[in-house]
């Protein structure tokens, strides 16, 4: 129950008839399908050899969470591969955090594999 619906609660409870029982039901949409990528994909491999670089082992792996490289492949064929900084473990918790190393590592990975898939020397 969000809290607004526990205030809506409240008021109704205590007799105020202009007030529904319960506030707005959020819904959420668990029908999306999974996505996958072909690990034969060229971006795979670019992303992968980014990492390598400096010294990040980045195998393909799942996660068992959408994201809009998710959508980006449903909806439009692109393979977008969750490729980023940190652990997968704390992101998106509620103590969430990256470390400035982490971070760092992250910004040097994505520019070598930008180069790569552009076709840039790095």
């Amino acid at each position: 129950m969000r809290l607004l619906d526990v205030g809506s609660d409240m008021r109704h409870r205590l007799g105020d008839p202009a007030v529904p029982a319960r506030g707005p039901s959020p819904k959420r949409d668990r029908g999306l399908p999974p996505s996958d990528i072909d690990p034969r994909e060229d971006i795979i491999a670019v992303t992968r050899d980014a990492a390598a670089e400096i010294g990040i082992d980045a195998r393909p792996e799942g996660i068992d969470a959408t994201y809009d490289g998710a959508l980006l492949r449903r909806l439009a064929g692109v393979p977008s591969p969750a490729f980023g900084a940190g652990d997968l473990a704390r992101a998106h918790a509620p103590d969430e955090w990256i470390g400035v190393a982490e971070l760092l590592l992250g910004a040097r990975a994505y520019a070598r594999a930008i180069w790569a898939w552009c076709g840039v020397a790095g």
